[in-house]
């Protein structure tokens, strides 16, 4: 065991398992661009046909998540897994809840307090 570890910590050997650990991380992280990106590129044409169809809210979220599929596929080259959609589902809820200033204070501990500016029109009409 202990010559295994002596091999192991040799400068070399850390070299290349440093190495195939940042190439994994980057094939990880390209991947994961790839579909952040495939999701944007949905919002934005759904953003469009929205504001032609007068569709809001989750209304846009039925048709994006049926564009992301077929650009998925388009893109890749196979159905998005799970995973994939799960992403998805979850990025464009945000999105959604977005289009909604109301909703965006869900997304912070405490709703935040009227600046000085809107205080004094308040007070001033």
């Amino acid at each position: 065991m202990e010559q295994f570890l002596n091999f192991l910590f040799q400068p070399e050997v850390l070299g290349v398992i440093a190495v195939v650990i940042v190439f994994a991380i980057g094939l990880w992280g390209k991947k994961l661009l790839n579909h952040f990106r495939v999701i944007f590129q949905v919002w934005h044409l759904v953003e469009k046909m929205g504001i032609l169809a007068g569709l809001k809210g989750y209304e846009k979220l039925a048709l994006a998540m049926d564009v992301f599929q077929d650009k998925f596929y388009e893109e890749f080259g196979k159905e998005p897994k799970p995973g994939d959609e799960g992403w998805a589902v979850k990025i464009l809820t945000w999105l959604c809840k977005l289009e909604n200033k109301d909703d965006v204070e869900d997304f912070f501990e405490q709703p935040s307090e009227p600046s000085n500016s809107e205080t004094l029109s308040e007070a001033t009409a």
